[in-house]
């Protein structure tokens, strides 16, 4: 119960910071995350309720919010290009994936996404799961969430993994990590996206 009011207070006071910060103020230079990357894995919160093998899984997008007091619009082209970076990684990793058009999804405000991946996360309410879904024929669907602060002290990363039934309309699967490091560090992200990647294809 700790944990999830300290996660909670993270994600709401550094985004009201975000929001009274100059907004035109330029990104800072991007810093090169340490080696080897501190990653932590706790497994309080996944769940695992695949049954069987994964088949014929769909890849909706990695959406990013940036808890950051900078521009606004680099804030939103960091986003779509990370989203953009992740297919490459996830093809990389699961090549027998199918990319979806993520440009809709991605135009979303942080509020729509959150108040239907929190619910989730924090208290496994899943019945948010069929908002965070695109509609396709596919029997599963992965959707990933990463939520980073840049010149807020550390650089604080969390990463969520979330794969859904579409024939149920629920999610199966969740994961989530955090490690310290600059998300604009793209060595560093595909590292710990291929980690989790990994871990869902065993199921696949």
């Amino acid at each position: 119960m700790k944990t999830n009011i300290i996660y909670l207070l993270f994600l709401f006071l550094n985004f009201g910071y975000a929001q009274k910060i100059n907004k035109t103020i330029a990104l800072p230079d991007i810093k090169t995350c340490e080696e080897p990357i501190s990653l932590n894995d706790p497994n309080e919160r996944e769940f695992n309720r695949i049954n069987g093998k994964i088949i014929r899984l769909s890849y909706s997008t990695l959406y990013s919010y940036t808890f950051s007091g900078y521009d606004s619009l680099q804030r939103d082209n960091l986003r779509f290009e990370i989203a953009k970076i992740s297919q490459q990684i996830v093809t990389k990793v699961l090549p027998q994936v199918k990319l979806l058009n993520d440009s809709i999804f991605l135009r979303k405000t942080y509020n729509e996404i959150m108040f239907n991946t929190v619910p989730i996360k924090q208290y496994k309410r899943y019945r948010t799961a069929k908002n965070l879904i695109i509609e396709d024929n596919s029997d599963y669907q992965l959707f990933i969430e990463s939520l980073f602060s840049v010149g807020i002290g550390k650089n604080m990363n969390s990463i969520s993994f979330f794969v859904f039934d579409l024939k149920k309309g629920k999610i199966v699967y969740f994961d989530r990590m955090h490690y310290n490091c600059d998300i604009r560090d793209l060595k560093a992200l595909e590292k710990v996206l291929t980690y989790g990647l990994l871990k869902i294809k065993e199921k696949y």
